[in-house]
């Protein structure tokens, strides 16, 4: 997993090179509490703010998503499609969502 996790409430959340898949884990247990499959790899590491966790993806076909998952049951509050690969970590400040993707585009 090349992502960092992010720390909120007790939960560990972090993407997943393989599998294209995001988990939520106890940070005390160790057991997964919830998974997500995305349409790509999660190279970014996830922001936590609101009780929203929010990650990219890359598909490597040039393709991207910046999810926004809800943090306590992973369902998924909406999902924005860019039309190149997300490397980058989220930042969330004052409501709104920054990102950077593989076109050299900065997008909130």
């Amino acid at each position: 997993m090349p992502s960092s996790p992010a720390l909120w409430n007790g939960v560990l959340y972090v993407g997943s090179s393989n599998a294209d898949t995001f988990y939520a884990i106890n940070a005390q247990t160790g057991v997964v509490k919830w998974k997500v499959v995305s349409t790509g790899r999660s190279f970014s590491s996830p922001a936590v703010a609101g009780g929203v966790v929010y990650y990219g993806d890359a598909t490597g076909e040039g393709l991207g998503h910046l999810y926004a998952l809800n943090a306590l049951s992973g369902k998924q509050l909406w999902a924005f499609k860019v039309s190149a690969d997300i490397f980058s970590s989220p930042v969330v400040q004052n409501g709104v969502v920054f990102f950077t993707s593989t076109d050299g585009n900065c997008m909130r």
